[in-house]
């Protein structure tokens, strides 16, 4: 019988943009099993559908499919019915066999075998788990008296006695093409240089831990690490190198630095046969050296390591596999060090994790961004048959509702379930909160206070408490260029009162020379009373004008101003503005929210919309200038004058709030989530350096006990501390 014609079919995979792990490498099992099938005497052939590549000559008399969890053997789908039929149609007396071709990994998908041939009945026969054992020992028997389903045995392979895989057996020019191909076809970033050829291999199998939410041990009944030894991992990456042309590694290992002084054997050799390499599933953390890093910074463009959770309790009684944060921490520092780009993989979402739990870890994940630029990689949790958590979700009656259909789009999408202390609903808002929170971090926009001076006196001037002074022009100047080379497009002129600035005009014109798209300048307004000012400002090129305007009557905004006549002053120049303004400038009313005009913030809006202003940026107070020592209005007050107003507005006026502190709103405004913009806002003090709008802000807020259990913590600070509150 090991004579037989054997057909090894990596099928094509149908997949949309939110696949997981590497699907461009899933031929590796096929390569592998055909590698086993040919040293057991069986004359094999391959199809490869990916990079469509075939090295078939005859009619076989088996085909063997190696499955892989992108087929979701787990249920029946369109795409694996219409492979089979296809195949059967093909090959009408050939024996179709089915291979898991498994190496492990967090992502199997356990199913039972027999469930798997009711739903493909042209399937003859199905071979679960690693089968590089027992694959050869079906096909050797005859068709009618062979099982029906197979469970191969990780402990009937010894792993060094294994043949390399059949790399010869596919065309090498069509699937490094492939691999290239796929990314630009996916819309994907890839993880390494695609100019590289690159090729999948592993240096073990099976994975020491138990992780409660991935399936690394398919099969087993305990954690079994099988490694290869380095004298058989030397000969392999050679014969990759010089038979196949690789030029990189893709090392797929569960765990490849489980064994420190083994994983260091393996980066000895791929220097010594200038073989660059990635660890796709990540390495862990706690057995990393900056010995080692150095190492990996000359072999890999890239690293990953798993934080899991950021929450002690969760780490030690729920994922229970040793994980010491710290030494995330560690590897984030020392990778900052050696400008070696670094990943960390969160889960969130689990069986028994709360709001609190989720919280700490989002915070951790934006920690290790800001200070050591590390990506975050937050993965929701997802109920993988054959995980010891899926069975839990079972049990438990989680899984009510869920069809556990694509599952990959659970990952990085909409979360998977619920659970009894975190809805999926709020969940899904946390995550995307914190991708919020990240973007956000890009600089975007500078703003430059030119001065102090003002013919105001704001109560609650956040600079009121600054000496009055002009800023230096030329270094302004300088600061214009640096920030464009950065790459920021957008410059806010304010002050004090920009206008009264002595080099405004040529500031605004050096700023459009440079490039900078957008040119917004916030005033108090009066000088715009003068016809010719106002003419003048709007056609210096800005692209827009906010002016503040604190009341609808004079009496309550010159309450503010502390100066009489500003009032008429202010309006003259916003009616100016609108009579004036050309179309490419954009205007606006910023207005701050105090106990004196809440009452009124209704005939405020009224007011503006009949000056013809169609944006309001309605402003809380802040602890900074005149208001650091002042008694701040009461917020739940404050909320309930303004939620009627802004539904009663919302659709003939644009706006936005500015310093609203989320839970003060007490449900008022649903939907209402952090202010996040200032993350990429540099402010330029005229008496001191510039500092981060956010940073500079945040310095005066503070999280409280309950800030925890908010689904807004990672993109909020907490509260505003006002030196005067009670």
């Amino acid at each position: 019988m090991k004579s037989r014609r054997v057909l090894v079919v990596n099928p094509p995979l149908k997949l949309g943009t939110d696949y997981i792990d590497y699907p461009q490498f899933a031929v590796l099992g096929a390569v592998a099993n055909a590698a086993a099938l040919r040293s057991q005497g069986f004359s094999v052939s391959m199809e490869d559908g990916q990079s469509r590549a075939a090295t078939a000559r005859t009619r076989p008399q088996d085909v063997v499919v190696a499955l892989s969890p992108y087929l979701e053997p787990n249920r029946r789908t369109p795409a694996a019915a219409e492979l089979f039929s296809g195949l059967r149609a093909r090959f009408p007396t050939a024996r179709l066999v089915t291979a898991d071709c498994c190496f492990g990994g967090m992502h199997y998908l356990e199913y039972r075998g027999e469930d798997f041939r009711r739903r493909y009945p042209q399937v003859d026969a199905v071979v679960k788990y690693e089968s590089e054992a027992a694959l050869p020992a079906l096909l050797a028997q005859e068709p009618g008296r062979a099982p029906r389903v197979v469970l191969g045995r990780a402990t009937d392979i010894a792993l060094d006695e294994l043949p390399f895989p059949a790399w010869d057996m596919i065309d090498m020019g069509r699937f490094y093409a492939f691999q290239r191909d796929f990314f630009r076809g996916h819309g994907r970033l890839s993880p390494y240089r695609l100019e590289l050829p690159t090729l999948p291999a592993v240096t073990s199998r099976g994975c020491a831990f138990s992780c409660p939410f991935c399936t690394s041990n398919p099969g087993q009944d305990r954690p079994l690490f099988r490694p290869h030894s380095p004298s058989y991992l030397a000969r392999y990456f050679s014969e990759l190198k010089t038979g196949f042309g690789a030029q990189r590694l893709a090392l797929l290992d569960g765990c490849a630095n489980h064994d420190p002084k083994r994983f260091a054997e393996i980066l000895a050799i791929l220097s010594r046969l200038r073989l660059r390499c990635d660890f796709p599933n990540g390495l862990r953390a706690d057995r990393l050296d900056f010995k080692t890093l150095k190492i990996l910074k000359a072999l890999s463009d890239s690293l990953a390591v798993s934080a899991e959770s950021a929450d002690p309790e969760f780490l030690a009684r729920h994922i229970r596999k040793g994980q010491d944060i710290a030494a995330v921490e560690r590897v984030a520092s020392w990778c900052r060090r050696l400008d070696l780009p670094l990943s960390i993989h969160y889960i969130v979402g689990c069986p028994g994790e709360t709001t609190e739990m989720v919280n700490r870890t989002l915070a951790h994940a934006v920690r290790m961004h800001e200070e050591f630029g590390a990506q975050p990689l937050v993965q929701n949790f997802v109920p993988l048959p054959g995980s010891s958590w899926h069975r839990l979700c079972l049990q438990r009656g989680l899984l009510r509702g869920f069809a556990g259909r694509r599952l990959a789009r659970h990952f990085q999408g909409d979360p998977a379930l619920s659970t009894q202390s975190l809805s999926s609903a709020r969940l899904g808002r946390m995550t995307r909160l914190l991708h919020d929170r990240l973007a956000a971090g890009k600089l975007e926009k500078v703003i430059i206070n030119l001065t102090y001076e003002c013919p105001n006196n704001c109560r609650f001037c956040a600079v009121g408490d600054r000496k009055r002074r002009h800023g230096d022009f030329r270094r302004y100047a300088r600061l214009l260029r640096d920030y464009r080379r950065r790459g920021v497009t957008a410059v806010d002129l304010d002050g004090g009162e920009p206008t009264l600035y002595p080099g405004f005009s040529s500031l605004v014109a050096l700023a459009r020379r440079l490039g900078y798209e957008r040119v917004t300048v916030t005033s108090n307004g009066r000088a715009l009373a003068g016809r010719g000012v106002a003419a003048r400002l709007l056609l210096s090129g800005i692209t827009e004008l906010l002016i503040s305007l604190h009341g609808h009557r004079a009496d309550i905004h010159e309450y503010h101003t502390r100066k009489r006549g500003s009032f008429a002053e202010t309006v003259a120049g916003i009616r100016h503005a609108v009579r004036l303004r050309p179309d490419r400038v954009a205007l606006g009313v910023n207005t701050t929210l105090t106990a004196k005009n809440s009452p009124h913030i209704a005939e405020f809006f009224r007011f503006v919309h009949g000056l013809g202003v169609e944006k309001v940026n309605v402003q809380f107070v802040t602890p900074f200038g005149h208001a650091t020592s002042s008694r701040p209005p009461d917020p739940a007050t404050l909320w309930r004058r303004l939620a009627p107003a802004l539904r009663a507005w919302r659709r003939k006026l644009r706006i936005d709030l500015v310093n609203a502190v989320p839970c003060q709103a007490g449900g008022r405004l649903p939907g209402l989530r952090p202010e996040l913009g200032k993350h990429g806002r540099d402010m330029v003090f005229a008496d001191a350096p510039p500092q981060n709008l956010a940073a500079y802000l945040d310095a005066r807020r503070r999280h409280t006990g309950a800030c925890l259990s908010c689904e807004h913590a990672v993109g909020c600070a907490g509260l505003y501390i006002f030196e005067g509150r009670p």
